[in-house]
């Protein structure tokens, strides 16, 4: 058996080694230059102080309870149960999310204020006192987990469009005609000191070129974006059969450990601008940080991830649609990534990323 699992660890090694040189390539340059660097330091120095109270592993929580609260999982799952089983996905999970994605259409452009009238099933998330987390009471139920994900899915959309906006970040390109048009009339030419072999005493300017393919920034298209759609590729919920796959291989059939099944990812051109958005989010007041995990440190072991680099965000929204909605207790997943380094990343990079993934057994 040792020797089985060695041979796969070899075999993941060798799979992303091409594309982790050059993720390590692109962190190498970004080090090297002045400003980057500076800009490194001082975002290690803001996630420091940011995650002094936040939790090394933050988990799904329910609100806590009243003496007469019904528990939506036990609603959902007709008495106690794993929330594992495909069963219960496919079956009631199916029902209530038809009626959960609906919250989408009703919401005007993506927007945060509270609706004026909420559907019915609404009232199934509603349960317990509202802002409250229990703490001895971790969601159990992968059903709850996935009506709480696309009802917050709208909201965190429009909450990283403001983020985006603020910080002057890019989104991943719906569409590739309209991307390229983008980057000939619209992309801007991106400046960065590129320091030297002597040191950043003496440093020369360079043009490092447009955005890459295949990203537009959010600045430039919002309006088009917001009036008509299709502008941008917003990311799903996380598919079912990777939450079931992960809650099993990494927390034990613990499914409140899934804190990314709605999840949005903002892209930037520097660390300073990465820097710039995780102030923007922090200073939101809707926002409750629940962990910072963060990937620009150089003190990290690149080969944990394959080279790969980002600040993962995972947070709440506390809002009064969210609260209305029953889901200010869902933790999200904002991803804040850099525009070279994500270029990286096709569809083919993914899926030997996947495989090595698989291979570890994550």
């Amino acid at each position: 058996i040792f020797h089985i699992l060695l041979q796969a660890l070899m075999q993941a090694h060798l799979l992303v080694l091409a594309d982790k040189e050059r993720y390590d390539c692109v962190w190498t340059t970004t080090f090297a230059n002045c400003t980057e660097s500076i800009a490194i330091t001082n975002l290690v120095q803001l996630v420091r102080e940011l995650s002094v109270q936040l939790t090394t592993r933050p988990v799904q929580l329910n609100r806590a309870r009243g003496a007469f609260a019904v528990s939506f999982a036990a609603f959902m799952q007709g008495g106690s149960g794993t929330g594992l089983r495909r069963k219960s996905v496919a079956g009631r999970l199916s029902r209530v999310i038809s009626r959960a994605s609906s919250v989408a259409s009703e919401s005007d452009n993506h927007s945060t204020s509270a609706s004026a009238s909420l559907p019915a099933w609404a009232g199934l998330l509603d349960c317990g006192v509202e802002g409250i987390l229990n703490n001895l009471h971790p969601v159990d139920s992968l059903d709850q987990l996935y009506c709480q994900a696309i009802a917050l899915s709208p909201i965190l959309i429009a909450k990283v469009q403001g983020w985006a906006n603020a910080s002057g970040g890019c989104f991943c390109s719906a569409n590739e005609e309209l991307e390229e048009v983008e980057q000939k009339e619209g992309a801007k030419e991106m400046q960065g000191c590129v320091s030297n072999a002597v040191g950043c005493d003496n440093v020369q300017c360079e043009a490092v070129g447009a955005l890459p393919e295949g990203f537009v920034k959010w600045a430039d298209i919002q309006e088009d974006e917001l009036l008509e759609g299709g502008r941008v590729r917003w990311a799903n919920v996380k598919s079912v059969e990777r939450s079931i796959e992960k809650s099993t291989r990494s927390y034990g059939k613990d499914v409140s450990h899934l804190v990314d099944i709605c999840r949005q990812s903002i892209y930037f051109s520097s660390v300073a601008g990465v820097a710039a958005c995780l102030a923007s989010i922090s200073n939101d007041p809707d926002v409750r940080l629940a962990r910072i995990k963060n990937r620009f440190d150089p003190d990290l072991d690149s080969a944990e991830s394959a080279g790969y680099r980002n600040l993962a965000i995972n947070l709440r929204l506390d809002t009064a649609e969210t609260r209305a909605l029953g889901v200010e207790i869902h933790v999200c997943e904002v991803q804040i990534l850099l525009l070279h380094m994500a270029a990286i990343k096709n569809n083919e990079g993914h899926k030997k990323y996947i495989l090595f993934r698989n291979l570890r057994g994550e």
